[in-house]
């Protein structure tokens, strides 16, 4: 029993951990930006988090409904559902890009936030909006399709290389891009 745990489930663990540490590393690298930027990341990730509610309830009923029908031994129904699954989170992640592009500019004019927040807030929301599109199509591939499969080490190895490695990637040259367009140096902060 502990090595059929060991096999299957501590992947999934190692994958959404490591998910975690690229969402606290990103954070903590805006962190140091100061607090304009901190501000225009709380709002934006608020607002990723909204659009993609649809997305991670798609991602986990397809490894419900791929477990399920993977369970009853109707491997080509199975097939057929995980590219309807995925290109459902396709257009739901293209929703959810245009509800945060439409977030913008309402939340730019009702915040009160800085002027140097206010144009972090536009650049944030504009990287938001293609990243919501990428996490719903890999969100769904991963939690969805590979686990209900039971391929759970590939989710870990493609989860290494496209969430961590991506995330960071964009991550961190989002905020030097930030940094360098807003201040000429790479790191500075207004505290």
């Amino acid at each position: 029993m502990q090595k059929i745990y060991l096999i299957y489930a501590m992947p999934v663990v190692l994958n959404e951990m490591m998910w975690g540490l690229g969402v606290s590393a990103n954070t903590a690298v805006i962190g140091h930006l100061g607090s304009a930027a901190v501000a225009s990341n709380s709002v934006a990730q608020v607002a990723r988090q909204l659009a993609q509610v649809v997305v991670f309830g798609i991602a986990n009923a397809t490894a419900v409904y791929l477990g399920k029908t993977i369970g009853e031994r109707k491997f080509d129904y199975a097939k057929a559902y995980a590219k309807r699954f995925i290109r459902l989170a396709l257009i739901m992640g293209c929703c959810g890009a245009c509800v945060i592009l439409i977030c913008a500019p309402i939340a730019n004019t009702f915040l009160v936030l800085s002027p140097e927040a206010k144009e972090y807030l536009y650049m944030m929301f504009g990287v938001m909006s293609y990243f919501v599109i990428a996490q719903a199509v890999n969100t769904t591939l991963v939690v969805g399709v590979f686990r209900s499969g039971g391929d759970t080490r590939f989710g870990l190895n493609f989860g290494c290389v496209y969430d961590v490695g991506i995330f960071y990637i964009t991550g961190c040259s989002r905020s030097i891009f930030l940094t360098r367009k807003c201040t000429g140096r790479l790191y500075t902060s207004d505290e």
